[in-house]
């Protein structure tokens, strides 16, 4: 499905994709180009250097240069990338600096903000910071890589259920790997959800065994729902420039209706309408 939609679009250098992550390393040969100013809340600069290697992994499956001979082709090639540094280098990260970041975000005009981590512990600051961006944004984020499932209650293996926050949250986009084996899940479907604030994971793609880019010019596998985010997240920017008349509602829908496995945004983008 991805490669066919290439052949519709690779992406628009109108669409900026914040990656709230630890940082990315700009200089990458495959990633040179399509940084954006972005912010470093950590060390409060705007040099979000990368230390740890997590963004620039997941910003090269957003968004690395395709057809340019070398290492690996981002989901959304021609689109610009904006680094917000929120977690240490040692990838740890708490609820205000990321609001801080998806503030940042949001004021400097990110069409996606992909967030590649999560919590069980909810954040009151962080949702409203969301809840902000949702207005502006569509807002992608993992589901979480412990194999639980959203809840409520039971999961059908007998473990206790726990939503993963932001994921979770009905305005933004939840990205399970779906291959099962070690990623959180929903167990009943993107559709239904029986919490109260509709708690719910929405998408799957593929997160295992991902090649993409890592600092100091460097390409590397790596494996977590992580890595699901951000092919999702180029995805919409595809699917965005085809049919920017589309409201989020009615995008979130139309990824979901045509998902098997995996969301298909080829097929998305191409969905008719006809009258009755």
């Amino acid at each position: 499905g991805s490669v066919d939609a290439w052949d519709l679009t690779t992406g628009s250098a109108s669409v900026t994709i914040a990656i709230i992550d630890t940082g990315i390393d700009g200089g990458h040969p495959d990633l040179a180009g399509k940084i954006v100013p972005g912010r470093d809340v950590i060390d409060n600069d705007n040099n979000p250097h990368d230390l740890n290697g997590h963004g620039t992994h997941v910003a090269g499956i957003v968004g690395a240069v395709g057809g340019n001979g070398i290492g690996v082709a981002g989901a959304a090639w021609n689109i610009k990338l904006m680094p917000i540094k929120v977690f240490q280098s040692n990838g740890v990260g708490n609820s205000s600096t990321i609001a801080e970041g998806v503030n940042y975000a949001t004021a400097n005009g990110a069409t996606i903000q992909n967030m590649s981590f999560g919590s069980y512990a909810e954040s009151s600051t962080l949702k409203s910071a969301l809840e902000n961006a949702y207005a502006s944004s569509f807002l992608v984020a993992a589901a979480g890589n412990n194999k639980i499932c959203i809840g409520p209650g039971l999961c059908p293996d007998k473990k206790f259920s726990a939503p993963l926050y932001p994921g979770a949250y009905t305005f933004v986009l939840g990205v399970e790997d779906g291959n099962g084996s070690y990623d959180n899940y929903d167990q009943d479907g993107p559709i239904f959800s029986r919490y109260s604030n509709l708690l719910n994971y929405e998408l799957a793609a593929p997160g295992t065994s991902i090649m993409s880019t890592v600092p100091n010019g460097g390409y590397r596998k790596l494996t977590g729902t992580s890595m699901s985010a951000p092919l999702v997240a180029g995805g919409i920017a595809l699917y965005n420039q085809e049919k920017s008349e589309d409201s989020k509602e009615l995008i979130f829908g139309n990824l979901i209706n045509t998902a098997e496995t995996y969301v298909d945004f080829e097929k998305a983008i191409k969905l008719q309408y006809v009258v009755l």
